[in-house]
This record gives C-alpha cells, sequence and structure tokens, in this order.
C-alpha cells in the first residue's frame, strides 16, 4: 500500500504510465526467469538480496542508467552497476528501558556486549549471520572500512562473551516481541521495529553509534522491451523530490541523502545518522567479499551458534 501511495500513483500522476503491480521480492528468481525466457512480466523489480544483484547483474540484468539516476545524492555504497537502492533501514541497537538498570541508557554498540551495565538477555536474528559478524567486529574495534575480511576468532571471541545470554529471533515480528514483553530487552534489531514499539507506547530507544545499514534494490531484468519506461521509474522514485515520500507512510528510506522526509520519523531513518559509526553492508568492498565468501560464514556462524 505504501508504495503504491508514495511512489506508483505519482508516477502515474506525473507520467500517465500506469504502475499495475506492487512487486515483492522474489529474490532474484523473477528477473532471472524473465532474461531466460524473454517474457518480461515486471519491468522493475524488487531484490534484497546484493549480493545476487552484484553477482548476476551482469547476465541478467539492465545497467542502471546513471545519466537519469542521481548517482551521487544516492547514499554510498546503494548505487550497485545493477540495482540501486531504496527504502534502506537499518540494524540497530534497539532497548526498552523499563526493563533495564535504572538509570543506564545503551549509547553505542559496545554496550550490548557489556554485561556488568546491562546484565540479562539481549537478542540477535538467527539470520543476518554477516551482518551480526560485523557488529561484532565493530563492538570490538575494528574500524567500518577495515571489517572485511573477516577475523572469525575475534568476531566469535566477542560473540563468545554475552553468548550465555543470547535469544536468537526468527523475524522482525519475533524480535519485537522479545522487546515488548521484556524477555530480550536489548537487541540487534529493525529501527522500524523500535519506532513501531514506541508508537504502541513503549518506553523504547535506538542507539545509533555502531548500526548497519541495508536496503532492498531495484532492478531492470536484462532485455526488457520496456527498459527505458522503467529506467525513468527507477530515477523517478530515486529522486529527491520523491526518495523521501515513503517516510510519510512508514518508518524507513529515503535512498537520496538530498531528500526532505517526514520530520515525525526523521530521527529513525538512517540517512538522519549517516555521520554516526556505521557499516553500509552493500558497500562495494563489503558486498564483494562476503559475496565470494557467503556459504564459509553461513557454516562459521552455525558451526558457533551450535557448539
Amino acid at each position: 500500500d505504501c508504495l503504491r501511495t508514495q511512489y506508483y500513483d505519482p508516477y502515474t500522476e506525473a507520467t500517465g504510465t500506469i504502475v499495475l503491480e506492487a512487486p515483492e521480492d522474489d529474490g532474484i528468481v523473477r528477473p532471472q526467469l524473465a532474461a531466460e525466457t524473454g517474457t518480461y512480466q515486471v519491468n522493475v523489480d524488487f531484490v534484497s538480496s546484493p549480493d545476487l544483484v552484484q553477482k548476476n547483474g551482469p547476465d541478467i540484468l539492465e545497467p542502471i542508467d546513471y545519466e537519469r539516476v542521481p548517482k551521487d545524492e544516492i547514499i554510498a555504497g546503494l548505487a550497485l552497476d545493477h540495482g540501486v537502492g531504496v527504502n534502506p533501514n537499518a540494524l540497530v541497537l534497539g532497548y526498552n528501558g523499563a526493563h533495564l538498570p535504572e538509570g543506564q541508557t545503551p549509547e553505542r554498540i559496545e554496550d550490548f556486549f557489556d554485561l556488568q551495565r546491562f546484565p540479562g538477555k539481549r537478542a540477535i536474528f538467527e539470520f543476518l549471520e554477516s551482518h551480526t559478524i560485523a557488529l561484532a567486529l565493530l563492538a570490538d574495534g575494528v574500524p567500518a572500512e577495515q571489517i572485511v575480511p573477516f577475523d572469525y576468532d575475534r568476531a566469535f571471541a566477542k560473540l563468545d562473551t554475552i553468548k550465555d545470554e543470547l535469544v536468537f529471533a526468527t523475524s522482525g515480528t519475533d524480535a519485537r516481541s522479545l522487546l515488548d514483553s521484556g524477555e530480550a530487552p536489548m537487541q540487534i534489531t529493525f529501527a522500524s521495529r523500535i519506532k513501531e514499539s514506541i508508537d504502541a507506547g513503549q518506553p523504547a530507544g535506538i542507539a545509533w553509534d555502531g548500526f548497519s545499514l541495508f536496503s532492498d534494490f531495484m532492478v531492470i531484468p536484462k532485455g526488457d522491451p520496456k527498459k527505458d519506461e522503467a529506467m525513468d521509474l527507477v530515477a523517478f522514485i530515486s529522486s529527491k523530490e520523491v526518495s523521501g515520500n515513503m517516510s510519510d507512510c512508514v518508518a524507513i528510506g529515503p535512498a537520496n541523502t538530498a531528500a526532505e522526509v517526514n520530520p515525525e520519523v526523521k530521527d529513525f531513518l538512517p540517512t538522519s545518522h549517516l555521520d554516526e559509526r556505521h557499516i553500509v553492508l552493500t558497500s562495494p568492498e563489503f558486498l564483494a567479499w562476503t559475496t565470494e565468501h557467503s556459504e564459509e560464514i553461513f557454516n562459521e556462524f552455525q558451526e558457533w551458534k551450535t557448539n
């Protein structure tokens, strides 16, 4: 609904081109099938796996026309050769103040690992292995620009310090439930979920120092006969005039750093905190290494988790 009201309807009003379907993420499968079969059911697709965009882009996706898409305004790391970021969100240290020691408020990612000041359970996602390893390294003092290649021993040694107190969330909804109930009053979770908790009356908050930024990507299947019109839509959504519109509907975005956003949710958007210490999970360096080592990362994390 937000995609339609904030992006598609305004595009139709501005151009007369009707956008018929709001695509849901289907990995890279749909654009891959389109490129292979020549049947283009969707001209602009959303993909939440930038590693697949990076790896498969040259074979199955159209290159993004950065003459039309304002690359210099897009968050660094969200302007890939064959995909451009849309609706970025952040993984942050979120907390429920009602279940923390009185007078203590976490302020940085290191506090997530501080069991003396903040005893008790904390949650991470059982998926997003790269994100968790990266934040553990950041909390252990590794500069953001030196996170990759991963020092697994260092990362897991840091995670071992809180392993006995960890709860593994299975989804954003599950994480929010753990936060609101106080079962895991500190967690690495989506900034937008913390906003939902606050809107529901919870005394929740975010420590932005040491967050990670990620995004879905708009892509166009290779060979699409409507690629020019599709690129127009991508450019429209990526523009500073439109990119911030989603924040009027939900606390995510924008990808364009020059966009105006809803002041009521501004503090919950990663673009408002780019001066804080953070990791862009889709930066070329991070993405290239984690893509090449994705199976290794998964196996290393699972071995740590189960041992």
